[in-house]
């Protein structure tokens, strides 16, 4: 089966340093790559559990650990976002003990942009769809025709850094006064047309900044993320690491404030070490042979002592979806 590479390994296993007995989430499961090379260090003994809002991903997840005979009893998967990383915990009996180490490896998936029918990638025809978990209602469809020129905007601006926001937003909604937009290649030749010549470049399509505010805006993914992230170091056990590797500036502003803040609530008795006092990035060999490594940026933070007060209030388990 094809496998993408997983980002940065060598430092994930690094930091986490994974061994038999120790528990272990892998908070975007993806199609396991990272998952998989834990596993391999954490048999027997070791616990993952490993999260993701895409079911079709954790079916990929699913087939590779089977692939790879790892026990059944090592691993479990749910199809949960990391902001319900606590239900997870909950389910295996983990809530009170913690976990020793916790990833998330943030941004699309190489699968997804290969999958037209995702409608993540402005260079395949697909639908305006940009949903990680295809269940919920909102898609890029959706936002592209009905939202306000101001809010479409706003988040071209916000979590695309789109020079040319307002000139995007203005030609999208005059377009869709006549005809509904449908389609990843019609908006991209929107965007393409919106934008003057002199600020085209041939280093990136006209479209990559808008796809990436769509995308973002649809899975509400920074919200999300600072949801995550809170959730993620009340459940960290004493010396476990959480590592994060983000792709875009806004993520990397989120995870850099929330360690910082937990690194010096109490500077005379920290409960978290900053482990990476600059955030590192992919090596030159990872970045000429992995394209999706190249914008990277990792961090990582460890729990010195246990926490002054109890882990945020558990959510019901109601909604949880067991994938295993």
């Amino acid at each position: 089966m094809h496998v993408h590479k997983p980002v940065m390994l060598k430092e994930v296993l690094r930091f986490l340093a994974p061994v038999p007995s120790k528990r272990y989430l892998d908070a975007t499961v993806g199609a396991g790559g990272h998952s998989r090379a834990i596993l391999e260090k954490i048999v027997p003994g070791g616990m993952l559990i490993a999260l993701d809002r895409d079911s079709s991903q954790l079916t990929l997840a699913r087939d590779s650990f089977k692939e790879k005979r790892f026990p059944e009893k090592a691993w479990r998967l749910f199809h949960l976002s990391y902001k319900d990383m606590d239900q997870a915990a909950a389910a295996v009996g983990l809530s009170g003990e913690g976990w020793d180490g916790i990833l998330f490896d943030l941004g699309v998936s190489s699968l997804h942009l290969d999958d037209p029918e995702r409608g993540f990638s402005f260079l395949k025809q697909g639908p305006l769809d940009f949903r990680f978990d295809r269940s919920q209602s909102l898609t890029g469809k959706q936002i592209i025709n009905t939202w306000t020129q101001a809010r479409l905007r706003q988040i071209f601006r916000e979590y695309g850094n789109e020079r040319n926001a307002a000139a995007i937003a203005r030609r999208i909604c005059k377009v869709r006064q006549k005809n509904e937009i449908t389609t990843t290649l019609q908006l991209a030749e929107i965007v393409r047309k919106a934008i003057p010549p002199r600020f085209r470049t041939t280093r990136r399509n006209p479209a990559t900044l808008v796809f990436q505010a769509i995308r973002m805006s649809v899975n509400n993914e920074l919200e999300i993320l600072e949801q995550g992230l809170s959730k993620a170091l009340a459940f960290l056990a004493v010396q476990g690491v959480c590592v994060v590797i983000s792709f875009h500036s806004g993520e990397d502003r989120i995870v850099k404030l929330h360690f910082r803040k937990a690194a010096t609530k109490n500077r005379k008795d920290p409960e978290f070490e900053i482990l990476t006092k600059k955030p590192l990035t992919p090596s030159k060999e990872e970045a000429r042979e992995n394209p999706r490594a190249r914008s990277a940026k990792f961090r990582a933070i460890k729990r010195l002592r246990k926490p002054g007060a109890p882990p945020p209030e558990k959510m019901g388990c109601n909604e949880m979806r067991y994938f295993q």
